[in-house]
């Protein structure tokens, strides 16, 4: 009985996260700003390609007034796949683009509490969730800053946080190599942002361990590694391809 209540109470959480979208959803409606006429347009084009049997699109035909550019070597792809997988069932672009952006918020709040719990009580860890759920600066960031592959790196960010802060786990290097690639393909900023600031952690942990600290450095460091090839298909292009790419392109009109 304690778990049904426990899964219901976090399916609620999940579900508060959704609803916090509603506005956006109804409709549904965007504000108008440069940033989502660029991710409708990335969007619309990244799922018509791979519609067309182009399992990792790389040119942007929009760009330069229909001259196009190859931006997708260089832009983050996992929200765009995920948008082409909720357009490919709702069949409305801009419903896509706001659907994966609740869907985001949801697994966030359900990361936090996954990642709260190995550290605090039950009660604590759901209000963290619901916080993240309700969180002003999530929605902010998805539909006035309109940085939707950031917001979309939301959940894959505090996982990878998660995983990094555990002292002990079996798992660990898949763990950090699978979270890491995925955080590399939702936002890269985000992702070697994230490999700065938990570098502290990892080195203190070390020092606090210290019977233990080399093998939690290479642990790390073995993941770390892993994760970075496991998205070389496309770190590397976005890497060494940055001077064939320019954000002129992309604000001008079709």
């Amino acid at each position: 009985m304690a778990k049904i209540r426990l899964s219901i109470l976090l399916l609620t959480v999940t579900c508060l996260a959704v609803l916090t979208h509603g506005v956006a959803l109804y409709g549904p409606q965007v504000v108008d700003g440069p940033d989502v006429k660029i991710h409708y347009r990335w969007a619309l084009q990244f799922a018509s390609a791979i519609s067309d049997g182009i399992w990792y699109p790389r040119w942007a035909a929009y760009s330069y007034q229909g001259l196009g550019d190859p931006s997708f070597l260089y832009i983050h792809p996992l929200f765009y796949y995920a948008t082409a997988a909720a357009y490919s069932l709702c069949g409305n672009i801009w419903l896509a683009i706001l659907s994966v952006g609740a869907l985001s918020s949801a697994l966030t709040a359900a990361a936090t509490y996954w990642v709260a719990r190995r550290h605090t009580s039950v009660p604590l860890a759901l209000t963290a969730a619901a916080a993240m759920a309700l969180s002003p600066y999530a929605f902010h960031l998805a539909h006035y800053q309109q940085f939707l592959p950031m917001h979309f790196a939301m959940p894959m960010l505090v996982l990878f946080l998660g995983i990094v802060s555990l002292d002990h786990t079996r798992y660990r290097i898949p763990l950090t190599a699978g979270s890491l690639a995925l955080l590399v393909m939702s936002h890269v900023l985000a992702a070697f942002m994230a490999l700065v600031c938990t570098s502290v952690l990892v080195l203190w942990r070390a020092a606090r361990l210290r019977p233990l600290a080399v093998r939690l450095l290479l642990e790390h460091g073995t993941g770390v590694v892993l994760g970075l090839a496991l998205s070389a298909i496309y770190l590397l292009p976005a890497l060494t391809a940055q001077g064939l790419i320019s954000p002129a392109g992309w604000y001008q009109p079709i």
